[in-house]
């Protein structure tokens, strides 16, 4: 996609897992890894030891941890079979969008991959952008190029983490652990009353927040993405539509990849 004739990949190292895509014509080949924050130098170890880089000629790295991607990126460049390393910069996508920030530079990466994303997936129409990850955020794209705002919402998994450890009596859960429960049924245990009340406080924040946007944007397509957006889904939304992509993230890296090879 980068260049064509090399194995492009893209190394996108998030708050939960860290994705390595090979870049493909009709899309991406991922392997997910656990991001390790405290330890970057094992994350390259496994990166290295895995076939994932196993032929890859270029490497472009971004993500939302910069200590890891920072000692990442001095780990893979001291290692003479690693492929050569490019790492992103999101302040490329300011010529390509409007980015009503303040201050600009501190817009997200992964916000600014998926603007860039939505822009080219659907350009020059107004779109609103979730992402149902470690937190939760929804972003407003207005005519392809203008970003007019957004909000930050802490995701399921950090609600239960704070549950757990801000009460003298209430247990640290995993998501990994959450009963099935129907979409209107009480939790009859601690446990379950935790997973619903989390669950249920979730899925109204997105769907007042989803009011609130196409209130702004009338009619504007919207995309999910993230790891909750699934189970986001299932639970019928009451926001209309909405479309799902979950490669969108990567698919903005891949823009910014473009922008910077040129």
């Amino acid at each position: 996609m980068v260049h064509k004739h090399t194995q492009t990949a893209l190394l996108q190292v998030g708050n939960t897992s860290t994705v390595l895509a090979l870049v493909r014509q009709d899309g991406f080949s991922c392997h997910v890894y656990p991001t390790t924050r405290d330890s970057a130098a094992e994350l390259c170890k496994t990166l290295l030891a895995d076939s994932g880089l196993s032929g890859v000629d270029e490497l472009y790295l971004g993500g939302v941890v910069p200590h890891v991607l920072e000692e990442l990126t001095t780990c893979l460049g001291q290692v003479s079979s690693a492929p050569v390393l490019h790492l992103l910069d999101a302040r490329l996508a300011s010529s390509v969008i409007e980015l009503r920030y303040d201050p600009p530079g501190s817009l997200g990466f992964d916000r600014v991959c998926k603007l860039l994303a939505a822009s080219h997936l659907i350009p020059g129409q107004d779109c609103v952008l979730v992402d149902m990850g470690t937190a939760v955020t929804v972003d407003l794209l207005e005519q392809g190029r203008i970003f007019v705002g957004g909000l930050i919402m802490p995701g399921e998994q950090i609600c239960l983490d704070a549950l757990g450890q801000f009460t003298a009596q209430l247990p640290g859960l995993s998501l990994a652990e959450a009963p099935l429960l129907d979409d209107l049924q009480f939790g009859q245990s601690t446990l379950a009353c935790m997973y619903q009340g989390v669950r249920q406080m979730t899925r109204a924040g997105v769907n007042a927040a989803l009011r609130q946007a196409l209130a702004r944007l009338p009619g504007a397509q919207v995309l999910i993405t993230g790891g909750g957006a699934p189970g986001f889904l299932n639970d019928a939304p009451d926001t209309g539509e909405i479309r799902h992509v979950p490669d969108l993230v990567l698919q903005g890296m891949a823009v910014l990849a473009e922008m910077s090879s040129v």
